[in-house]
C-alpha cells in the first residue's frame, strides 16, 4: 500500500512511517494518555489488570495496549522522580529531568507542563510560557493542561505588568518626584510591631505610580505617600486611604 493511499485513508505519512518503524513519541492519543498515568497504573496494565480510571484532565478511559504501557513506563518513572525533587524544593534538578524527557523525542504534555511550573516559580516567565504552550501542543485534549495554560498565561501577564510598575516606581524615587521622609517601627495595636515608610510626592499620579510598583508581602507593613492632593497608602491587602492624622499620638514617641 502506497503512502498516497495511506494518506487518503486518513493516516498521515509521518504517523504511518513511525508505526512501521515501531517508534513511539507520544503523538497518538493512547501514548499521551499513558504518559498521564502513574507508574503503578502502567504496571497494572502490563500485568493484565483492569484499565484504571481516567487520570486528571481526561473524562473518558482510553484503551492502552500493553506495548504502549511498557514504552511509557520508564518516562513516567522519570517524571515521578522529578515531581519528588520539585516537591522537595530541588526545582533545577526537576526541571532538567522534565526537559530531558522532552529532548529524548517524547511529546509529553505532563513533562512540558511541569517544566513550565518550574520556570514560573523561578520567575522565568518567558520559559514558563514556552513550555506551557508546548504542553498544550502535545496534549490538546487534557483539560488539566488547558486550565494551567490559562493560569500561566494570566499570571505571566500580571507579573509583566508588575515588573513595568516596579521600574516606574524606582524611577519616581530616583528622579526625586517621590521622596522618603522617614521609616519607623511602632508597637502594634494588638500584637508585634507596625512598620511605616512615609513618603512625599509632588502629585497624586506620582504617588499612585510609585505604590503600584511596591509589592508588600509582610503583615503590619505600611507604605504611605503624602501629596498636596491627598494621602495614599498600601499594605499587604492592597491600596487604602489613610486618615489625615494617620501618624497618631505615639508617632513622635518612638
Amino acid at each position: 500500500m502506497s503512502w498516497f493511499t495511506n494518506l487518503f485513508r486518513g493516516k498521515k505519512l509521518q504517523e504511518t512511517t513511525r508505526l512501521q518503524e515501531g517508534k513511539k513519541t507520544g503523538a497518538t492519543p493512547s501514548e499521551q494518555y499513558a504518559l498521564s498515568l502513574t507508574t503503578a497504573e502502567l504496571r497494572g496494565i502490563i500485568s493484565g489488570n483492569q484499565m484504571p480510571d481516567p487520570p486528571r484532565g481526561y473524562s473518558e478511559k482510553i484503551s492502552i495496549p500493553k506495548a504502549v504501557a511498557e514504552w511509557a513506563l520508564p518516562f513516567v518513572e522519570k517524571i515521578e522522580s522529578a515531581d519528588h525533587l520539585a516537591n522537595s524544593g530541588k526545582i533545577d534538578m526537576a526541571f532538567a529531568i522534565y526537559v530531558a524527557v522532552i529532548k529524548s523525542g517524547v511529546r509529553c504534555g505532563i513533562a512540558a507542563m511541569s517544566a513550565s511550573f518550574c520556570c514560573f516559580h523561578q520567575d522565568k516567565w518567558d520559559l514558563a510560557l514556552k513550555y506551557i504552550k508546548m504542553a498544550e501542543e502535545y496534549d490538546p485534549t487534557s483539560t488539566r493542561i488547558q486550565e494551567n495554560v490559562k493560569y500561566i498565561v494570566s499570571e505571566c501577564a500580571k507579573r509583566n505588568v508588575y515588573e513595568a510598575a516596579k521600574t516606574t516606581s524606582k524611577e519616581k524615587v530616583e528622579s526625586g518626584r517621590v521622596r522618603l521622609v522617614e521609616k519607623k517601627k511602632l508597637p502594634g495595636m494588638l500584637i508585634g510591631h507596625d512598620t511605616y515608610e512615609a513618603y512625599q510626592a509632588d502629585t497624586a499620579e506620582d504617588a499612585k505610580a510609585f505604590l503600584n510598583g511596591r509589592n508588600i508581602v509582610e503583615q503590619q507593613y505600611y507604605v504611605i505617600v503624602e501629596t498636596p492632593e491627598g494621602i495614599f497608602g498600601k499594605d499587604k491587602a492592597g491600596f487604602y486611604t489613610p486618615s489625615k492624622n494617620w501618624r497618631g499620638d505615639d508617632w513622635n514617641r518612638y
